[in-house]
């Protein structure tokens, strides 16, 4: 939406008459309109001029753009590390129990 609100900046601002078809994805037109809409009401022309018009947009696009950081690692760690952590803790439990109560003594014995 900001790159195509930069696109009719400067083309409004070179005084060329032109119309504009943007093309999108059904699931992404209901936002795009409604963002297209809240940015360009009837005062379209005079934010065009205004110089902290495109200030604002290239404010915004610099916070759509923050880096995100991998949490791969993290999700592999939750859904594959814990469970085999608890596993291990478990088979341990049943190792130590099956030592200390003398099962495989006596069976040994007999």
């Amino acid at each position: 939406v900001i790159r195509t609100v930069e696109l009719m900046m400067g083309a409004h601002n070179q005084g060329k008459a032109q119309n504009w078809v943007l093309v999108t994805s059904n699931e992404f037109y209901s936002p795009i309109v409604e963002r297209l809409t809240k940015i360009l009401d009837e005062e379209a022309s005079e934010k065009f001029q205004s110089k902290d018009f495109p200030r604002h947009l290239r404010e915004r696009a610099t916070e759509l753009c923050i880096d995100v950081p991998d949490l791969v690692p993290v999700l592999v760690f939750i859904y594959l590390g814990l469970p085999l952590l608890g596993l291990q803790t478990l088979v341990f439990i049943i190792e130590n129990l099956w030592e200390w109560s003398g099962v495989e003594d006596q069976i040994i014995m007999k």
